[in-house]
């Protein structure tokens, strides 16, 4: 139970980065790195920490009724209180709610046009918004006999895709291109950084794979796990293979991928050091 609730925070965490690239867009841009990881994070694992820790402690008065229904409990447990306890917590669910189908809309936006060539109307927003909240509630009112579980499920097999990818981002920031990227080149079809690299791709795959034998779900059990002790550790591998595996085709495709870019003339003024040139291969 300890792993499947530590699994739960950090996907919890994990399912934000998307969020965080399409809200830190509206930022002014010379807002420092520091505060918009800062804020993020302090936003989301505070929030997140408050709610789970009411929970427990709910949970170790009447583990039974939070299971069942775990506003009203709290709500009967503070009658002076319960309408306010009850708006805060459906408060809570409004920014959730806006973003996630918001943030929908610009990935499948991302994906039709990497290069901005599909414009968005209000109206397309609109109507994706209505359909996708549409699809959702549907999909949450035929699982509400088993709620925490679907949600359980769903939230781990986010984990799992995620995980890879987020390990192979990090890598590839930190430690292959050190923060430096050609941003206008990112969004170029055929530019310096290509359609997309493949053996990044084999990587993410791999650690997917890798992920397979230490799963413990409802829905599909790792052959590994009961040697495990029914720990699901998954994510632990994914985030190994995906990191180390990624860092190594960098050493042994390094040939035919682009160098990290220079960092802009006036960070390199600031360190008493002459810019190096921006390599254009």
């Amino acid at each position: 139970m300890i792993v499947s609730a530590i699994s739960v925070c950090v996907a919890w965490q994990v399912t934000w980065a998307p969020y965080v690239s399409d809200y830190s867009r509206y930022l002014p841009e010379n807002t420092p790195t520091r505060v918009t990881f800062g804020y993020t994070y302090l936003g989301s694992a505070v929030g997140g920490a408050a709610t789970v820790v009411i929970g427990a402690m709910a949970a170790t008065v009447n583990s039974d009724a939070v299971n069942s229904d775990a506003i009203g409990f709290l709500a009967d447990r503070f009658p002076s209180f319960g309408g306010l306890v009850v708006a805060a917590l459906l408060l809570g669910l409004v920014p959730a709610g806006a973003e996630g189908p918001y943030g929908a809309f610009l990935t499948a936006l991302s994906a039709l046009s990497a290069e901005g060539r599909v414009r968005s109307t209000a109206r397309a927003r609109a109507i994706f918004v209505l359909c996708f909240a549409a699809l959702a509630s549907v999909l949450a009112t035929l699982s509400s006999g088993s709620l925490l579980e679907t949600f359980q499920n769903i939230t781990l097999f986010v984990l799992y895709l995620l995980v890879p990818w987020t390990a192979i981002n990090l890598t590839d920031y930190y430690f292959v291109r050190h923060g430096h990227y050609d941003i206008p080149e990112l969004l170029t079809k055929n530019g310096r950084y290509g359609t997309f690299t493949w053996w990044a791709v084999l990587v993410y795959l791999v650690s997917i794979a890798a992920e397979l034998p230490f799963i413990n779900s409802s829905v599909y059990v790792g052959p590994l796990v009961r040697s495990l002790g029914g720990a699901d550790l998954s994510w632990l591998v994914g985030l190994v293979v995906g990191a180390v595996g990624y860092y190594a085709c960098t050493k042994l495709f390094s040939g035919h991928r682009p160098r990290p870019v220079a960092p802009p003339r006036e960070h390199a003024t600031l360190a008493g050091t002459d810019p190096a040139p921006v390599d254009q291969r």
